[in-house]
């Protein structure tokens, strides 16, 4: 499966958009400038991820998703506090999880080795007991079976990344962010780019993927990239008749959160914010001034 995923990349990323521009350069009227614009937006769309730093994603949808606290709650019951929270338990998950769990892992080993290593020396061993026999008799003996388990989950199993193991949320909202295998029909429904990542992605419409009962998540980036507006569906699939306050509440919101996390990390500074409208296809550029009172 990686070397046909690495297959279709490769093929999408060079050979398709070297021979796209040469057949689009045959048509009257060909646009140079258009055809780049289009390569990068392709490019961007198949290959770029993360939209903002990880450590600015919990404070951004705390700003965007408070609002709609009441919804939330009214919905799966649980506030936008308890969901900032679980974020933050992924997020930790996939970036330091691995880190932990061999740290956890060298410690294991280091107590159980000096503990066999303890009963060797002191001679006490019944004639039958092999290394793994008295490596087994430490644990069980110490209690440590379920911190092995954990340890072995992380190290070697799905543990890291299942959902119901890193948070708290109710399989509720769960099964509303989570596809089953299968249950996306878009992605390979007839039509042009058929199974190409040209295609709206089913990651962009649901974050999670349900195996056998469990819930997963493996793709960080793609989470946080997507989520408010994979929200914003759910909410609204769920209780459509919110479309109208949740549009209000959006209004309300700042238009640019990077320059209010700015100002909270400078001592008074002044905020000059400016929107430019310029480029192929109105492409909007956000320009802060800042000016820092030293």
């Amino acid at each position: 499966m990686k070397t046909l995923i690495d297959s279709l990349f490769v093929l999408l990323n060079f050979e398709y958009q070297a021979c796209l521009t040469a057949f689009n350069r045959r048509i009257p009227g060909h646009n140079p400038e258009f055809e780049e614009y289009y390569f990068k937006a392709q490019m961007y769309w198949c290959n770029v991820r993360g939209k903002r730093y990880l450590i600015h994603e919990i404070p951004f949808f705390r700003d965007a998703l408070s609002p709609h606290d009441l919804i939330l709650n009214e919905l799966y019951g649980i506030s936008v506090e308890d969901f900032l929270a679980a974020l933050k338990q992924i997020q930790d998950s996939l970036t330091l999880g691995i880190g932990k769990v061999m740290e956890d892992l060298f410690k294991f080993r280091e107590l159980t080795l000096d503990q066999v290593e303890e009963r060797i020396k002191s001679g006490n061993l019944p004639d039958s007991e092999d290394f793994g026999g008295l490596l087994n008799k430490v644990i069980e003996d110490n209690n440590w079976d379920a911190w092995r388990e954990d340890i072995f989950g992380r190290f070697m199993g799905l543990d890291l990344f299942d959902l119901e193991k890193i948070t708290t949320l109710p399989r509720s909202i769960l099964d509303d962010l989570s596809w089953e295998p299968g249950q996306n029909t878009e992605f390979f429904k007839e039509g042009n780019y058929k199974g190409w990542p040209l295609r709206i992605w089913p990651i962009f419409q649901r974050p999670f993927i349900k195996l056998k009962g469990r819930y997963y998540s493996f793709e960080l980036y793609n989470l946080f990239d997507n989520l408010y507006r994979i929200i914003q569906r759910t909410l609204l699939k769920r209780k459509p008749d919110y479309a109208s306050s949740w549009n209000q509440k959006q209004q309300n919101c700042p238009n640019d959160f990077r320059s209010s996390y700015l100002e909270q990390y400078c001592r008074a500074p002044r905020f000059s914010t400016t929107f430019i409208i310029s480029g192929i296809l109105d492409q909007v550029e956000l320009n802060i001034g800042v000016r820092l009172m030293c």
